[in-house]
């Protein structure tokens, strides 16, 4: 039979083990926060580009039809 007081280490390291796996486990557990959190942020900036992009485009189309409506105005004052 083994005697209590070579039990004791072993519960002791058990403990420290178990503590030390708590630890790890809740560093995990922040870094999927983190994760979660950096994904929302790619996401919203994501679509902040998209949207640029749109705007851009849009702004192009514009200048693009401005400047068709000025020729236009501009031939039928030079008749």
């Amino acid at each position: 039979m083994i005697s209590k007081t070579a039990i004791k280490p072993i519960r002791v390291r058990i403990q420290e083990k178990r503590k030390q796996i708590a630890a790890q486990s809740n560093v995990i557990s922040e870094l999927i926060q983190i994760q979660g959190q950096c994904r929302k942020e790619l996401d919203i900036l994501l679509e902040e580009e998209r949207l640029e992009k749109r705007s851009f485009s849009l702004l192009i189309n514009n200048s693009k039809q401005t400047e068709q409506q000025t020729s236009v105005l501009l031939a039928d004052t030079s008749k």
